[in-house]
């Protein structure tokens, strides 16, 4: 019985050895070591907004409301999501602009002179003045 629980306790020593070394490697891997210390969850975080402007960059509407809305579960509060499900749902015809307009709102509540939110707020007002696909230009 002895044996048995020194070598588990060996195993997992082990284990969360090999896990730290795999996070520093991953650490050490990272162009912006800050991102690793942004919050509780830097690496996903990091790999998230990646992920995200990867979906930006397709301007393919139904994967950036995906993409968002998977995001918003992690970070619901998130201005520039909010602002981003409403200018990606703007692009369907048949949705609810009511909704657009209510998640606008909420995102200018949160970050008023965030200048991302302003911008999509700008283009989705427009969209809706035009019924023409704008674009807006996203700050980093």
């Amino acid at each position: 019985m002895r044996i048995a629980l020194v070598f588990l306790a060996v195993v997992l020593t082990g284990l969360g050895g090999v896990r730290l070394g795999g996070e520093m490697v991953a650490f050490m891997a990272l162009p912006d070591t800050q991102a690793g210390f942004a919050n509780g969850d830097g690496f996903a975080d990091t790999a998230r907004q990646h992920q995200l402007a990867q979906s930006i960059e397709t301007r393919n509407a139904d994967l950036i409301l995906r993409v968002a809305n998977d995001h918003l579960q992690h970070a619901p509060f998130d201005p520039v999501l909010l602002s981003l499900i409403a200018g990606a749902g703007m692009e369907d015809a048949g949705s609810d602009v009511q909704i657009s307009a209510s998640l606008l709102d909420q995102a200018m509540a949160i970050a008023p002179y965030d200048q991302r939110v302003q911008s999509l707020r700008f283009a989705v007002q427009a969209r809706l003045q035009t019924r023409q696909p704008i674009t807006p230009q996203l700050a980093e």
